[in-house]
């Protein structure tokens, strides 16, 4: 044998032993399965068990008032946000504004043995005409165990489905208002109806709780105290007619005449109750119906001009504000992309008493609007918006923030969000 043919033989013996050796090796055990995130939207996050999901949007507002009035804001014209001395003061100048918006939010869910475990954030930067742009607040931040829910999200009174369709050029009165801190508990009761009881944070929207319409000026902070959450409840439906929902709730309203450190001279207990419903008159006409009343809890209403009036001196707090709204609209859809939406309410807020003998009217404001949107949607989560509005706002005739004057106001305006 040759030298050539002994190095051949010995090579393929080689090849021979080491395929031998290779197939007798252990295999790696087999992956586990992999976790699968049923709800559309989200993904896994590797190497955990959590379903992950990011959205928002991105938007762009511009409209243009006429006869407007003083206040105009980054996220608001010249609507009641803040019906008060700084903010509403009547003027006869057009304006014009142009605003984008950003909307991010996180979600992270686990399924266990308790249901669903859940984390959510959501954050909102709105442009505030200056080449740095604006800064991100919060408008989310909350976790769900099981039926509880703790953290900041929409308050109890909040229903959304009876709110209309609107741009955020304005404030618009049938709109549910607000988010507070709270710890939630949710109790499904069959046949679409939920319980929820909550404890909120009285100190949601605190500055300017506590006026006094004859100066006409709001109490600081620093008389304002909190001593207890406020307790509020809602009674929901849902179903293929549409949903419905009734809330109460209660808060106390606590002032001290001097600054933080020296004692509580006043307390007074408010309440309100909020009711409404989505209700699907055919496949493609929705009914919109909302009212709400409310006696020195008005942080979530749509004029929120205080809780409660001092005396004339500011010492003590002389009675609640009485607050109440009705709003009723309908919403049509033409087709799959194309809809309309109109709607119309009213709202009056007056103190329970005067600090001297005059009738409470000449202390209060009303506010009367209608709003027409058409919505077009050609792709999805992509909506347009053209807007037009009538509001019309009446002071009472000593009303210190804008005395007897009654004006109304026009606008038009075009929003457009892609949502993600």
């Amino acid at each position: 044998m040759t030298r050539k043919t002994s190095l051949l033989l010995g090579t393929a013996a080689l090849l021979v032993a080491t395929g031998a050796q290779a197939a007798d090796m252990p295999k790696a055990p087999a992956r586990e399965p992999v976790y699968r995130c049923d709800i559309t939207g989200f993904i896994e996050l590797p190497g955990t068990d959590i379903c992950f999901k990011v959205g928002g949007h991105a938007r762009f507002i511009a409209g243009t008032a006429t006869d407007n009035v003083a206040g105009l804001g980054a996220s608001n014209s010249y609507g009641w946000d803040d019906i008060g001395p700084s903010d509403f003061f009547h003027t006869t100048d057009d304006t014009f504004v142009m605003n984008a918006q950003a909307r991010l939010n996180f979600d992270a869910r686990t399924s266990t043995e308790y249901g669903i475990v859940r984390a959510f954030i959501e954050m909102q930067a709105n442009d505030t005409n200056a080449s740095t742009g604006g800064p991100f607040q919060l408008r989310h931040a909350f976790i769900q165990f099981g039926n509880w829910t703790f953290g900041k999200t929409d308050t109890l009174f909040a229903h959304g489905d009876s709110a209309p369709s609107v741009t955020e050029f304005i404030g618009h009165i049938g709109d549910p208002y607000g988010r507070s801190v709270q710890v939630r508990y949710t109790m499904p009761l069959g046949n679409g109806m939920t319980l929820a009881i909550a404890l909120e944070d009285p100190a949601f929207n605190q500055s300017g709780e506590y006026f006094n319409n004859l100066i006409g000026g709001t109490i600081g902070l620093i008389q304002e105290r909190d001593e207890m959450p406020a307790i509020v409840a809602a009674l929901a439906f849902d179903g293929s007619w549409g949903s419905a929902q009734i809330a109460a709730g209660v808060r106390q309203n606590v002032y001290a005449q001097a600054p933080l450190g020296t004692a509580v001279s006043d307390r007074e207990i408010g309440w309100r109750i909020d009711a409404g419903a989505n209700i699907n008159l055919t496949s493609s006409v929705v009914l919109l119906a909302r009212a709400y009343y409310s006696d020195g809890f008005n942080a979530h209403s749509s004029l929120a001009i205080g809780d409660v009036i001092t005396d004339i001196t500011g010492t003590l707090i002389l009675d609640n504000v009485e607050e109440w709204m009705v709003m009723g609209g309908v919403n049509f859809t033409f087709s799959p992309t194309l809809g309309f939406e109109l709607s119309a309410a009213y709202a009056e807020a007056e103190p329970g008493s005067s600090p001297i003998p005059i009738p409470t009217s000449w202390l209060g404001v009303d506010v009367f609007q209608v709003v027409g949107d058409v919505y077009w949607t050609p792709v999805k989560n992509l909506e347009f918006i053209v807007e037009a509005a009538y509001t019309d706002v009446n002071y009472g005739i000593v009303n210190a923030f804008a005395p007897g004057i009654d004006f109304d106001a026009f606008s038009v305006a075009f929003q457009a969000t892609r949502k993600f």
